[in-house]
Protein backbone atom coordinates (compact mmCIF):
# COMPACT_ATOMS: atom_id res chain seq x y z
CA UNK A 1 0.00 0.00 0.00
CA UNK A 2 1.51 3.29 -1.05
CA UNK A 3 1.62 6.02 1.64
CA UNK A 4 -0.15 8.54 -0.58
CA UNK A 5 -3.13 6.20 -0.92
CA UNK A 6 -3.36 5.74 2.84
CA UNK A 7 -2.90 9.45 3.39
CA UNK A 8 -6.16 10.43 1.74
CA UNK A 9 -8.24 7.52 2.97
CA UNK A 10 -7.25 7.43 6.66
CA UNK A 11 -8.91 10.66 7.87
CA UNK A 12 -12.03 10.02 5.78
CA UNK A 13 -12.29 6.46 7.04
CA UNK A 14 -11.90 7.50 10.65
CA UNK A 15 -14.62 10.13 10.44
CA UNK A 16 -17.04 7.82 8.65
CA UNK A 17 -16.43 4.93 11.00
CA UNK A 18 -17.02 7.06 14.08
CA UNK A 19 -20.03 8.91 12.68
CA UNK A 20 -21.83 5.85 11.38
CA UNK A 21 -21.72 3.56 14.41
CA UNK A 22 -25.15 2.10 15.07
CA UNK A 23 -26.53 2.84 11.64
CA UNK A 24 -26.94 -0.74 10.36
CA UNK A 25 -27.58 -4.31 11.46
CA UNK A 26 -24.83 -5.87 9.35
CA UNK A 27 -22.41 -8.14 11.20
CA UNK A 28 -19.11 -6.60 12.23
CA UNK A 29 -15.99 -7.00 10.13
CA UNK A 30 -12.69 -8.01 11.62
CA UNK A 31 -9.87 -5.46 11.25
CA UNK A 32 -8.19 -7.61 8.60
CA UNK A 33 -11.44 -8.11 6.66
CA UNK A 34 -12.15 -4.39 6.80
CA UNK A 35 -8.62 -3.54 5.68
CA UNK A 36 -8.79 -5.91 2.70
CA UNK A 37 -12.17 -4.55 1.65
CA UNK A 38 -10.96 -0.95 1.97
CA UNK A 39 -7.84 -1.68 -0.07
CA UNK A 40 -9.96 -3.30 -2.80
CA UNK A 41 -12.23 -0.24 -2.87
CA UNK A 42 -9.23 2.07 -3.10
CA UNK A 43 -7.72 0.08 -5.96
CA UNK A 44 -11.06 0.19 -7.80
CA UNK A 45 -11.46 3.92 -7.02
CA UNK A 46 -14.93 3.00 -5.72
CA UNK A 47 -15.91 5.81 -3.37
CA UNK A 48 -19.43 4.41 -2.88
CA UNK A 49 -18.09 1.07 -1.70
CA UNK A 50 -15.64 2.86 0.56
CA UNK A 51 -18.46 4.75 2.25
CA UNK A 52 -20.55 1.60 2.61
CA UNK A 53 -17.65 -0.18 4.27
CA UNK A 54 -17.62 2.50 6.96
CA UNK A 55 -21.35 2.27 7.58
CA UNK A 56 -22.10 -1.06 9.33
CA UNK A 57 -22.94 -1.24 13.01
CA UNK A 58 -20.22 -2.93 14.95
CA UNK A 59 -17.46 -1.80 12.58
CA UNK A 60 -14.12 -2.35 14.25
CA UNK A 61 -12.46 0.37 16.22
CA UNK A 62 -11.07 2.85 13.64
CA UNK A 63 -7.60 2.59 15.10
CA UNK A 64 -7.66 -1.18 14.52
CA UNK A 65 -8.68 -0.65 10.88
CA UNK A 66 -5.79 1.74 10.42
CA UNK A 67 -3.50 -0.76 12.13
CA UNK A 68 -4.57 -3.43 9.68
CA UNK A 69 -4.31 -1.03 6.75
CA UNK A 70 -0.69 -0.39 7.59
CA UNK A 71 -0.08 -4.14 7.52
CA UNK A 72 3.45 -5.32 8.12
CA UNK A 73 4.65 -1.72 8.04
CA UNK A 74 2.26 -0.58 10.77
CA UNK A 75 5.02 1.50 12.31
CA UNK A 76 4.83 3.73 9.24
CA UNK A 77 1.70 5.13 10.87
CA UNK A 78 3.44 8.18 12.34
CA UNK A 79 4.84 9.36 9.02
CA UNK A 80 1.63 8.66 7.12
CA UNK A 81 -0.48 10.57 9.62
CA UNK A 82 2.03 13.40 9.56
CA UNK A 83 1.55 13.64 5.80
CA UNK A 84 -2.20 13.83 6.32
CA UNK A 85 -1.87 16.55 8.93
CA UNK A 86 0.35 18.67 6.70
CA UNK A 87 -2.49 19.06 4.24
CA UNK A 88 -5.05 20.05 6.87
CA UNK A 89 -5.88 23.24 8.75
CA UNK A 90 -3.31 24.28 11.32
CA UNK A 91 -6.08 24.06 13.95
CA UNK A 92 -6.03 20.30 13.44
CA UNK A 93 -2.26 20.03 13.90
CA UNK A 94 -2.81 18.66 17.43
CA UNK A 95 -3.82 15.40 15.71
CA UNK A 96 -0.44 15.22 13.99
CA UNK A 97 1.03 12.42 16.10
CA UNK A 98 -2.13 10.85 17.49
CA UNK A 99 -1.65 7.69 15.46
CA UNK A 100 1.99 7.31 16.45
CA UNK A 101 1.01 7.59 20.12
CA UNK A 102 -1.56 4.85 19.58
CA UNK A 103 1.02 2.57 17.97
CA UNK A 104 3.45 3.27 20.81
CA UNK A 105 0.80 2.30 23.35
CA UNK A 106 0.07 -0.91 21.46
CA UNK A 107 3.78 -1.73 21.66
CA UNK A 108 3.90 -0.98 25.38
CA UNK A 109 6.06 2.11 24.91
CA UNK A 110 5.65 5.36 26.85
CA UNK A 111 4.25 8.41 25.07
CA UNK A 112 7.14 10.67 23.95
CA UNK A 113 5.34 13.88 24.80
CA UNK A 114 8.33 16.17 24.17
CA UNK A 115 8.87 14.95 20.62
CA UNK A 116 5.15 14.94 19.92
CA UNK A 117 4.82 18.54 21.08
CA UNK A 118 7.84 19.59 19.02
CA UNK A 119 6.42 17.96 15.89
CA UNK A 120 3.06 19.64 16.35
CA UNK A 121 4.87 22.98 16.63
CA UNK A 122 7.04 22.22 13.61
CA UNK A 123 4.16 21.41 11.29
CA UNK A 124 1.87 24.15 12.58
CA UNK A 125 4.61 26.72 11.86
CA UNK A 126 5.50 25.10 8.53
CA UNK A 127 1.84 25.27 7.56
CA UNK A 128 1.95 29.03 8.14
CA UNK A 129 5.14 29.29 6.12
CA UNK A 130 7.07 30.42 9.22
CA UNK A 131 10.36 28.55 8.80
CA UNK A 132 12.00 30.30 11.74
CA UNK A 133 9.22 29.21 14.11
CA UNK A 134 9.31 25.69 12.67
CA UNK A 135 13.03 25.43 13.39
CA UNK A 136 12.55 26.93 16.85
CA UNK A 137 10.04 24.20 17.68
CA UNK A 138 12.77 21.59 17.26
CA UNK A 139 15.68 23.45 18.83
CA UNK A 140 16.91 21.92 22.04
CA UNK A 141 14.84 18.76 21.60
CA UNK A 142 16.53 15.49 22.57
CA UNK A 143 14.30 12.92 20.84
CA UNK A 144 13.75 9.52 22.35
CA UNK A 145 15.03 7.14 19.67
CA UNK A 146 13.15 4.27 21.29
CA UNK A 147 9.87 5.74 20.04
CA UNK A 148 8.40 6.25 16.59
CA UNK A 149 7.60 9.90 17.13
CA UNK A 150 11.06 10.53 18.61
CA UNK A 151 12.77 8.86 15.66
CA UNK A 152 10.70 10.93 13.25
CA UNK A 153 11.63 14.11 15.12
CA UNK A 154 15.29 13.04 15.07
CA UNK A 155 15.09 12.68 11.29
CA UNK A 156 13.82 16.23 10.95
CA UNK A 157 16.59 17.47 13.22
CA UNK A 158 19.17 15.57 11.17
CA UNK A 159 17.92 17.27 8.02
CA UNK A 160 18.17 20.71 9.62
CA UNK A 161 21.71 19.84 10.76
CA UNK A 162 22.56 18.65 7.24
CA UNK A 163 21.52 21.95 5.69
CA UNK A 164 23.50 23.92 8.25
CA UNK A 165 26.64 21.80 8.69
CA UNK A 166 26.98 19.60 5.61
CA UNK A 167 27.33 15.90 4.93
CA UNK A 168 30.38 14.90 6.97
CA UNK A 169 29.07 16.24 10.28
CA UNK A 170 25.51 15.07 9.67
CA UNK A 171 26.08 11.52 8.44
CA UNK A 172 26.41 10.08 12.00
CA UNK A 173 23.02 11.59 12.87
CA UNK A 174 21.40 9.96 9.86
CA UNK A 175 22.98 6.62 10.63
CA UNK A 176 21.62 6.87 14.19
CA UNK A 177 18.13 7.65 12.87
CA UNK A 178 18.29 4.70 10.47
CA UNK A 179 19.50 2.37 13.24
CA UNK A 180 16.68 3.52 15.54
CA UNK A 181 14.05 3.10 12.83
CA UNK A 182 15.37 -0.37 12.05
CA UNK A 183 15.14 -1.37 15.72
CA UNK A 184 11.51 -0.26 15.68
CA UNK A 185 10.81 -2.30 12.56
CA UNK A 186 10.22 0.95 10.68
CA UNK A 187 12.30 -0.09 7.69
CA UNK A 188 10.85 2.34 5.18
CA UNK A 189 11.78 5.31 7.36
CA UNK A 190 15.29 3.91 7.86
CA UNK A 191 15.79 3.57 4.10
CA UNK A 192 14.34 7.02 3.40
CA UNK A 193 16.74 8.66 5.83
CA UNK A 194 19.70 6.90 4.22
CA UNK A 195 18.55 7.77 0.70
CA UNK A 196 18.16 11.41 1.75
CA UNK A 197 21.73 11.80 3.04
CA UNK A 198 23.03 9.60 0.20
CA UNK A 199 21.47 11.76 -2.50
CA UNK A 200 22.62 14.95 -0.79
CA UNK A 201 26.20 13.64 -0.67
CA UNK A 202 26.07 12.24 -4.22
CA UNK A 203 25.00 15.52 -5.80
CA UNK A 204 27.82 17.28 -3.97
CA UNK A 205 30.39 14.71 -5.13
CA UNK A 206 30.98 13.47 -1.57
CA UNK A 207 31.00 9.95 -2.89
CA UNK A 208 32.47 7.98 0.07
CA UNK A 209 29.65 9.29 2.29
CA UNK A 210 27.07 8.49 -0.38
CA UNK A 211 28.48 4.98 -0.70
CA UNK A 212 28.28 4.40 3.06
CA UNK A 213 24.65 5.57 3.20
CA UNK A 214 23.53 3.52 0.20
CA UNK A 215 25.34 0.39 1.36
CA UNK A 216 23.44 0.59 4.62
CA UNK A 217 20.20 1.20 2.72
CA UNK A 218 20.80 -1.95 0.64
CA UNK A 219 21.34 -3.99 3.82
CA UNK A 220 18.11 -2.68 5.35
CA UNK A 221 16.10 -3.24 2.17
CA UNK A 222 17.36 -6.83 2.04
CA UNK A 223 16.15 -7.34 5.59
CA UNK A 224 12.86 -5.62 4.79
CA UNK A 225 12.18 -8.03 1.94
CA UNK A 226 10.79 -5.50 -0.55
CA UNK A 227 12.36 -6.35 -3.95
CA UNK A 228 11.53 -3.13 -5.83
CA UNK A 229 12.81 -0.93 -2.98
CA UNK A 230 15.96 -3.08 -2.80
CA UNK A 231 16.51 -2.63 -6.54
CA UNK A 232 16.19 1.15 -6.14
CA UNK A 233 18.88 1.16 -3.44
CA UNK A 234 21.12 -1.09 -5.56
CA UNK A 235 20.77 1.29 -8.51
CA UNK A 236 21.69 4.28 -6.33
CA UNK A 237 24.78 2.46 -5.00
CA UNK A 238 25.76 1.51 -8.56
CA UNK A 239 25.64 5.21 -9.52
CA UNK A 240 28.20 5.92 -6.81
CA UNK A 241 30.50 3.10 -7.95
CA UNK A 242 30.25 4.40 -11.52
CA UNK A 243 31.40 7.84 -10.49
CA UNK A 244 34.16 6.32 -8.36
CA UNK A 245 35.49 4.54 -11.45
CA UNK A 246 34.61 1.08 -10.11
CA UNK A 247 33.22 -0.28 -13.37
CA UNK A 248 32.71 -3.91 -12.38
CA UNK A 249 31.14 -3.07 -9.03
CA UNK A 250 28.80 -0.62 -10.75
CA UNK A 251 27.94 -3.15 -13.45
CA UNK A 252 27.21 -5.88 -10.87
CA UNK A 253 24.85 -3.64 -8.90
CA UNK A 254 23.08 -2.30 -11.99
CA UNK A 255 22.52 -5.83 -13.27
CA UNK A 256 21.17 -6.99 -9.91
CA UNK A 257 18.77 -4.05 -9.85
CA UNK A 258 17.73 -4.62 -13.47
CA UNK A 259 17.05 -8.31 -12.83
CA UNK A 260 14.70 -7.46 -9.96
CA UNK A 261 12.88 -4.77 -11.94
CA UNK A 262 12.42 -7.12 -14.90
CA UNK A 263 11.04 -9.91 -12.70
CA UNK A 264 8.57 -7.44 -11.19
CA UNK A 265 7.61 -5.90 -14.53
CA UNK A 266 8.56 -2.48 -13.17
CA UNK A 267 8.94 -0.39 -16.35
CA UNK A 268 9.99 2.76 -14.52
CA UNK A 269 12.82 0.92 -12.75
CA UNK A 270 13.80 -0.94 -15.92
CA UNK A 271 13.98 2.35 -17.82
CA UNK A 272 16.17 4.05 -15.23
CA UNK A 273 18.60 1.17 -14.85
CA UNK A 274 18.96 0.64 -18.61
CA UNK A 275 19.79 4.33 -19.06
CA UNK A 276 22.27 4.15 -16.17
CA UNK A 277 23.93 1.15 -17.85
CA UNK A 278 24.08 3.16 -21.07
CA UNK A 279 25.84 5.97 -19.22
CA UNK A 280 28.27 3.45 -17.68
CA UNK A 281 29.15 1.90 -21.04
CA UNK A 282 29.60 5.35 -22.59
CA UNK A 283 31.95 6.29 -19.77
CA UNK A 284 34.22 3.41 -20.82
CA UNK A 285 33.93 4.05 -24.56
CA UNK A 286 31.63 1.11 -25.32
CA UNK A 287 29.32 3.24 -27.44
CA UNK A 288 27.49 0.44 -29.27
CA UNK A 289 26.36 -1.02 -25.93
CA UNK A 290 25.61 2.45 -24.63
CA UNK A 291 23.33 3.26 -27.58
CA UNK A 292 21.51 -0.07 -27.25
CA UNK A 293 20.84 0.38 -23.53
CA UNK A 294 19.75 3.99 -23.94
CA UNK A 295 17.28 3.10 -26.71
CA UNK A 296 15.81 0.28 -24.63
CA UNK A 297 15.60 2.57 -21.62
CA UNK A 298 13.70 5.15 -23.67
CA UNK A 299 11.22 2.49 -24.82
CA UNK A 300 10.46 1.45 -21.24
CA UNK A 301 10.23 5.07 -20.06
CA UNK A 302 7.67 5.79 -22.81
CA UNK A 303 5.75 2.66 -21.84
CA UNK A 304 5.73 3.71 -18.20
CA UNK A 305 4.84 7.31 -19.09
CA UNK A 306 7.64 8.51 -16.82
CA UNK A 307 8.93 11.82 -18.14
CA UNK A 308 12.11 12.23 -16.02
CA UNK A 309 13.65 8.96 -17.18
CA UNK A 310 12.51 9.55 -20.74
CA UNK A 311 14.38 12.87 -20.67
CA UNK A 312 17.45 11.24 -19.10
CA UNK A 313 17.44 8.49 -21.72
CA UNK A 314 17.15 10.97 -24.58
CA UNK A 315 19.96 13.10 -23.11
CA UNK A 316 22.21 10.04 -22.76
CA UNK A 317 21.38 8.94 -26.31
CA UNK A 318 22.22 12.39 -27.69
CA UNK A 319 25.51 12.43 -25.82
CA UNK A 320 26.45 9.03 -27.28
CA UNK A 321 25.82 10.34 -30.79
CA UNK A 322 27.97 13.38 -30.01
CA UNK A 323 30.76 11.06 -28.86
CA UNK A 324 30.46 9.28 -32.20
CA UNK A 325 30.96 12.62 -33.97
CA UNK A 326 27.36 12.77 -35.20
CA UNK A 327 26.00 16.15 -34.05
CA UNK A 328 23.02 15.99 -36.43
CA UNK A 329 21.87 12.74 -34.79
CA UNK A 330 22.55 14.15 -31.33
CA UNK A 331 20.55 17.34 -31.74
CA UNK A 332 17.06 15.77 -31.92
CA UNK A 333 17.29 13.74 -28.70
CA UNK A 334 18.74 16.72 -26.82
CA UNK A 335 15.95 18.99 -28.06
CA UNK A 336 13.32 16.46 -26.98
CA UNK A 337 14.98 16.11 -23.57
CA UNK A 338 15.00 19.90 -23.15
CA UNK A 339 11.29 20.17 -23.99
CA UNK A 340 10.38 17.46 -21.46
CA UNK A 341 12.52 19.02 -18.74
CA UNK A 342 10.97 22.43 -19.34
CA UNK A 343 7.51 20.89 -19.03
CA UNK A 344 8.61 19.32 -15.72
CA UNK A 345 10.28 22.57 -14.56
CA UNK A 346 13.46 20.56 -13.93
CA UNK A 347 16.03 23.35 -13.67
CA UNK A 348 19.02 21.05 -13.24
CA UNK A 349 17.89 19.04 -16.26
CA UNK A 350 17.20 22.17 -18.32
CA UNK A 351 20.69 23.47 -17.57
CA UNK A 352 22.18 20.12 -18.60
CA UNK A 353 20.20 19.97 -21.85
CA UNK A 354 21.19 23.53 -22.77
CA UNK A 355 24.82 22.63 -22.13
CA UNK A 356 24.47 19.53 -24.34
CA UNK A 357 22.91 21.60 -27.12
CA UNK A 358 25.80 24.02 -26.78
CA UNK A 359 28.20 21.13 -27.38
CA UNK A 360 26.24 20.09 -30.47
CA UNK A 361 26.24 23.65 -31.84
CA UNK A 362 29.99 23.92 -31.22
CA UNK A 363 30.53 20.66 -33.13
CA UNK A 364 28.55 22.18 -36.01
CA UNK A 365 30.78 25.29 -35.91
CA UNK A 366 27.80 27.45 -34.92
CA UNK A 367 29.63 29.43 -32.24
CA UNK A 368 26.90 32.05 -31.75
CA UNK A 369 24.27 29.42 -30.98
CA UNK A 370 26.72 27.50 -28.81
CA UNK A 371 27.50 30.60 -26.72
CA UNK A 372 23.79 31.34 -26.35
CA UNK A 373 23.08 27.84 -25.05
CA UNK A 374 26.11 27.87 -22.76
CA UNK A 375 25.15 31.27 -21.36
CA UNK A 376 21.60 30.11 -20.54
CA UNK A 377 22.98 26.94 -18.97
CA UNK A 378 25.51 28.93 -16.96
CA UNK A 379 22.86 31.26 -15.53
CA UNK A 380 20.72 28.35 -14.37
CA UNK A 381 23.71 26.57 -12.88
CA UNK A 382 24.70 29.67 -10.93
CA UNK A 383 21.15 29.75 -9.57
CA UNK A 384 21.53 26.12 -8.51
CA UNK A 385 24.98 26.81 -7.07
CA UNK A 386 26.81 23.69 -8.30
CA UNK A 387 30.52 24.38 -8.70
CA UNK A 388 31.45 21.58 -11.10
CA UNK A 389 28.80 22.30 -13.76
CA UNK A 390 29.37 26.06 -13.47
CA UNK A 391 33.10 25.70 -14.03
CA UNK A 392 32.51 23.25 -16.86
CA UNK A 393 30.21 25.68 -18.70
CA UNK A 394 32.58 28.61 -18.24
CA UNK A 395 35.41 26.52 -19.64
CA UNK A 396 33.42 25.64 -22.78
CA UNK A 397 32.65 29.32 -23.34
CA UNK A 398 36.33 30.14 -22.90
CA UNK A 399 37.30 27.54 -25.49
CA UNK A 400 35.02 29.13 -28.09
CA UNK A 401 36.47 32.59 -27.46
CA UNK A 402 40.00 31.19 -27.66
CA UNK A 403 39.27 29.68 -31.07
CA UNK A 404 37.68 32.92 -32.25
CA UNK A 405 40.78 34.87 -31.22
CA UNK A 406 39.04 36.91 -28.48
CA UNK A 407 41.82 36.05 -26.09
CA UNK A 408 41.06 38.61 -23.39
CA UNK A 409 37.53 37.27 -23.02
CA UNK A 410 38.80 33.69 -23.09
CA UNK A 411 41.27 34.48 -20.28
CA UNK A 412 38.52 36.05 -18.17
CA UNK A 413 36.36 32.96 -18.56
CA UNK A 414 39.20 30.54 -17.83
CA UNK A 415 40.05 32.50 -14.67
CA UNK A 416 36.40 32.55 -13.59
CA UNK A 417 36.19 28.80 -14.12
CA UNK A 418 39.32 28.26 -12.05
CA UNK A 419 37.96 30.39 -9.19
CA UNK A 420 34.76 28.37 -9.11
CA UNK A 421 36.65 25.09 -8.95
CA UNK A 422 39.00 26.36 -6.25
CA UNK A 423 36.22 27.72 -4.05
CA UNK A 424 33.95 24.75 -4.51
CA UNK A 425 31.11 26.97 -5.66
CA UNK A 426 31.28 29.50 -2.80
CA UNK A 427 32.25 32.30 -5.15
CA UNK A 428 29.91 31.28 -7.97
CA UNK A 429 27.09 33.49 -6.86
CA UNK A 430 29.19 36.62 -7.37
CA UNK A 431 30.19 35.82 -10.96
CA UNK A 432 28.45 37.92 -13.59
CA UNK A 433 30.03 36.53 -16.75
CA UNK A 434 28.12 37.33 -19.94
CA UNK A 435 28.71 35.94 -23.40
CA UNK A 436 29.60 38.45 -26.11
Amino acid sequence: MRPNCIAWVVPTLLVLLIASAGASEQPPLSPVQAAKAVLAAIDAKDDVALRELAAPTGSPDPWLVVDALIGEDKHDAAAIYAQVARGRESSRSRELTALSSYVEARRGKPDDRASRKALVGWYAAARRGDLRAALAALRGLEPNLDTIVGTYAAHLLAYVHLREHGVEKSLPRYLAVAAAAERLGWYRQAAEALHEIGAYAYHRSQLPSARQAYREAVRIQQRRGRPVELADSLDRLADVYRRLGRKQRALDHYQRALGIFVLRGHDKGIAGTLVDLGILYRQYGELAKALDHCRRGIEHAERAGYAPWLANGLAALGTCYADLGEPESAKGPHERALAIRKACDDKRGIASSLYNLGIVARMQADDATALEHFQQSYELRVELGKAGPIGQTLREMAEIHRRRGTYRRALELYQASLRVYEKGGMGAWALTTKAD
